[in-house]
């Protein structure tokens, strides 16, 4: 039935309905203790990559919740890490706001689209993890900012590019190279042919998150064989409910 009410909704009505629900969820009294017995938590299902202790591989993908206020509930639904934003300048003091007044617990990654260079400055105390959104012609540049601005810090935040689209082979393999040579920590690659040509010239040096209309478990579970160590849903979350994590993790 879920998917069957949200499929008549396009893009943005079905993101708002589900925020709705969500935010409902978060202030119903015990809801969220109701939620958590049926998490699904298991040894097997556990990841450690970037020096963190993922408790399963999926995670919430950006777009859901752009200003940090969904990230406890949605952990709830089974996600092990949550990504907020996108995030720039006009939301990141509004995002830290949040993050500040309530303690999170899942990871926290942030997707950060524009004004890299402030924005991670300014968040940098306040995530696990970063995912930069970067314009091709700027990847190399902005990358060498934001690893520079990343030294001056005590503690090591991972930070990883995100490739959105296709790519010429040339291309990957320098943008690839790159990451390898630099210090980037990991890629977060859109649909399951681009991860399989991405784990093909990585080979195992650093983790592959993956993402991109993932919405059953058979789809995600063929991500996973294609290379990606972590996985991001967000239309399957939309179009199936909130069980979606817990049918794909019985799926893996």
């Amino acid at each position: 039935m879920q998917s069957q009410v949200l499929k008549v909704f396009n893009r943005g009505n079905a993101f708002r309905f589900m925020k709705w629900r969500i935010r409902i969820l978060g202030r119903i009294p015990f809801a969220r203790a109701i939620i958590r017995l049926g998490k699904k938590r298991r040894a097997e299902y556990a990841r450690e990559l970037f020096n963190l202790k993922f408790e399963n591989p999926i995670g919430l993908g950006p777009g859901l919740d752009k200003d940090g206020t969904l990230y406890n509930t949605l952990y709830d639904f089974g996600f092990s890490f949550i990504e907020i934003g996108p995030v720039n300048s006009s939301n990141v003091l509004t995002v830290i706001g949040n993050l500040q007044k309530t303690p999170a617990d899942p990871f926290i990654a942030l997707c950060i689209n524009k004004d890299h260079t402030r924005s991670f400055s300014l968040a940098y105390d306040f995530a696990d993890f970063f995912d930069f959104e970067i314009p091709d012609n700027q990847i190399e540049s902005v990358l060498d900012s934001i690893l520079d601005i990343r030294l001056t810090y005590d503690t090591y935040k991972p930070v990883l590019l995100k490739l959105s689209h296709d790519f010429t082979q040339s291309e990957l393999e320098r943008i690839i190279n790159f990451c390898l040579l630099n210090g980037v920590d990991g890629v977060i690659v859109a649909k399951t042919d681009l991860v399989r040509r991405v784990n093909d010239i990585v080979k195992n040096h650093i983790p592959i998150i993956g993402y991109g209309g993932i919405r059953t478990p058979e789809m995600a579970r063929e991500m996973i064989e294609a290379g990606a160590d972590l996985i991001e849903i967000t239309t399957g979350l939309v179009l199936d409910g909130p069980r979606i994590a817990g049918k794909i993790l019985k799926h893996l």
